[in-house]
């Protein structure tokens, strides 16, 4: 990162014939890290068999209700309403991020709690986020279009949803 802040701030452009292939292998992380919990879901363990199931629950305990009311309580801290509001909150309840389980397998620590985490927080994260929108909008009715918001939610995590309980369904099988 040091690197990359001292090359744009010198100016200095990386030849597009080095530059095409960094793009590349840059534009491959997120689909490689997806294609890895995928593939942890149908060939390793039925989700929540395994131990650790303590842990998925203290972890999607904190995820999905502490962390978006301490963002809530922040928020209007610091004086944000409306569809600002909405943002900070909704974005604290999402899932647990992919990430964590990219760290966890590459330590060998937690691989099973960590795709067992972002699996219960995936699928509870639905509810939990209509709860926030449904709030917000109540106090914030005049500022945010309820039937727009609540219907890309709905439609976004439908998809994640019905992908996620596709692997599941493969996985039992």
């Amino acid at each position: 990162m040091v690197t990359r802040l001292a090359v744009a701030a010198s100016g200095w452009q990386v030849p597009q014939g080095v530059r095409g292939p960094l793009d590349l292998i840059a534009g491959l992380a997120v689909p490689a890290m997806l294609l890895a919990y995928g593939m942890s879901l149908r060939w390793g363990p039925v989700p929540f068999v395994g131990g650790g199931r303590r842990e998925v629950v203290v972890a999607s305990v904190l995820k999905l209700i502490v962390m978006p009311l301490v963002a809530w309580g922040l928020a209007l801290a610091w004086g944000l309403e409306g569809h600002a509001l909405l943002v900070a909150v909704v974005t604290a309840a999402l899932p647990t991020a992919q990430n964590v389980f990219l760290f966890a397998t590459i330590y060998r620590r937690g691989e099973v709690v960590a795709r067992d985490a972002v699996f219960a927080t995936t699928m509870l994260s639905l509810p939990v986020v209509l709860a926030v929108v449904a709030s917000v909008l109540m106090l914030f009715a005049d500022q945010i279009s309820v039937l727009g918001s609540l219907a890309v939610i709905a439609a976004l995590w439908a998809a994640v949803i019905a992908a996620m309980w596709a692997s599941l369904k493969d996985a039992v099988s």
